[in-house]
């Protein structure tokens, strides 16, 4: 498959050449600039907003309240107005400010440089907090997001894609260094734990819990950097999707009170995404996103989909492997140990239990959509609500029990995954479409179970069937094989297998030309 994005031809000099100037009007400085990146430059500056009034580092009794706050640390609140300027820098630019000599690469550099402090300071205090943990608060996830998305390239500032070749793949680096930091803080995170959880009554098998959740994150970042360093687009919307369900998180985790805070951020081991918005800000970057292999619209989301369904499938299979260690270690736990600790086996045989009938939820969507029907989508949009019932209900009793600690991810699978599945399948014009012009194949059957000629003959016909559909129809109903041998988009192979079969009701279309 090859790239089918647009290429666009830049002079030797790298930068676009001057449009013609009207006699009668002069053309605006600013109309090369898209509507994309003033939606950037909006939610960039809104993300920055909005760290400055939430907590740097988790409230802990003592703290002083707001002096806990991102506007009340000089450093943070130096570089968050840094970043927020970093935003005019483009317009400054296109008015001419900065001289003939500036040009896109220039900017670029200038874009980068001036988010740089933000960058760095939340290293600084990533090493500081694996030191020290106190816990990061929502103000890095939402600051950093908009840190990442003020230093990325706008469209208006790209070149050529073949002479920027190198200056796009620094955000695939970029990318992969976030995995890779990712990774390297869990595993600090779980040494420390597993010294300080050895001197626990609780069982060594206690902490094979932390140490899953903790490869959460790290294994999702390092598997969607890699499929993106593949030039996947689909895979690049799902790291985009990361940073959405980072964003709906972030929300979900504002209020005070709320249970899900110390569960879904901070540098705890059994769980955070404090980096997720900021992995979806790279991920969304359009200097990263035209290096990428790019299909049809709906291919691409069918890919997308399909993805969602396999992290699905994973994320419930990781719930029930925690649920099932845990089980086996409260079985074999002392019980005056279980009691001191208010802890039953019967959480456990619960979360189990909704676990695996959430992979059965998950496994049912992605082969109801592989049939290629309306029905399909109707199937996928009822799994997703069940999923959604099914965590929802994990999400009010687990926290119940205090070595619980699967709040995140029930979290993640009741609210993210559902949302994520809805909106693909009936957000986009392209899925849209696709389902309304698809047949619904359980629309009759005959009273031996088996589905009407009528309604087989329908599918057989129809152009957007699936080649692996196609297939199945030839190969176990006869009557269709006119119908599949009329089919603009039956593949070559199968026209061939039909003709050696010798089917007389496909002779006629098969020779028709």
């Amino acid at each position: 498959m090859t790239n089918t994005t647009p290429e666009l031809s830049w002079p030797s000099s790298g930068q676009p050449e001057a449009e013609p100037v009207d006699s009668g009007s002069a053309k605006s400085p600013f109309a090369a600039i898209t509507v994309r990146d003033y939606i950037t430059d909006a939610l960039a500056l809104v993300l920055l907003t909005i760290s400055l009034f939430l907590h740097w580092r988790l409230a802990s009794p003592g703290s002083g309240g707001d002096s806990s706050l991102a506007a009340g640390r000089i450093e943070v609140l130096l570089a968050t107005i840094i970043s927020m300027l970093s935003l005019g820098l483009s317009y400054i630019w296109r008015s001419g400010a900065f001289g003939t000599s500036w040009n896109y690469r220039k900017m670029q550099d200038l874009r980068l440089l001036a988010n740089a402090p933000y960058l760095l300071m939340v290293v600084g205090y990533l090493i500081v907090e694996l030191v020290n943990p106190k816990g990061l608060g929502t103000a890095v996830a939402f600051g950093l997001a908009g840190a990442v998305l003020a230093a990325t390239p706008r469209q208006a500032e790209l070149g050529d894609p073949a002479v920027d070749t190198a200056r796009d793949r620094r955000w695939l680096a970029a990318l992969l260094g976030l995995a890779g930091l990712c990774v390297l803080a869990g595993l600090v995170e779980i040494v420390r734990f597993v010294a300080i959880g050895r001197t626990l009554p609780l069982g060594p098998l206690y902490l094979m819990s932390p140490i899953l959740l903790g490869l959460f994150t790290p294994v999702l970042f390092i598997v969607v950097a890699l499929k993106i360093s593949l030039k996947s687009n689909p895979w690049r919307l799902v790291g985009s999707g990361v940073g959405a369900a980072g964003l709906l998180l972030a929300f979900i985790s504002l209020p005070p009170a709320s249970r899900v805070v110390a569960g879904l951020y901070g540098s705890s081991p059994t769980f955070s995404v404090v980096f997720w918005m900021a992995f979806g800000a790279i991920a969304a970057a359009p200097s990263l996103e035209r290096r990428m292999i790019h299909q049809p619209a709906q291919q691409t989301w069918q890919a997308v989909l399909a993805a969602v369904l396999k992290l699905g499938m994973a994320a419930s299979a990781g719930v029930a492997l925690v649920a099932l260690v845990n089980l086996i270690r409260v079985l074999f736990t002392e019980k005056y140990v279980l009691r001191h600790f208010q802890e039953t086996p019967f959480i456990w045989v619960f979360t189990l239990i909704l676990a695996m009938l959430g992979i059965a939820g998950f496994v049912a969507a992605a082969a109801a959509l592989k049939r290629g029907t309306r029905d399909g989508r109707k199937l996928g949009t009822t799994c997703a609500a069940i999923v959604f019932v099914l965590f929802l209900v994990l999400v009010m009793v687990g926290p119940k029990t205090l070595s619980w600690g699967l709040s995140g991810p029930a979290v993640i699978l009741a609210i993210v995954f559902p949302v994520a599945i809805l909106a693909i399948m009936w957000a986009p014009k392209s899925m849209r479409e696709h389902f309304g012009a698809v047949p619904a194949a359980n629309a009759g059957f005959s009273f031996e179970g088996v589905p009407r000629t009528s309604v087989l003959v329908a599918e057989a016909a129809n152009p957007v069937t699936s080649h692996a559909r196609l297939h199945e129809l030839a190969a176990a109903y006869p009557q269709t094989h006119a119908a599949i041998a009329s089919n603009p988009s039956t593949y070559p192979e199968l026209l061939r297998w039909l003709e050696y079969v010798g089917s007389t009701g496909a002779s006629g279309a098969l020779h028709k030309d």
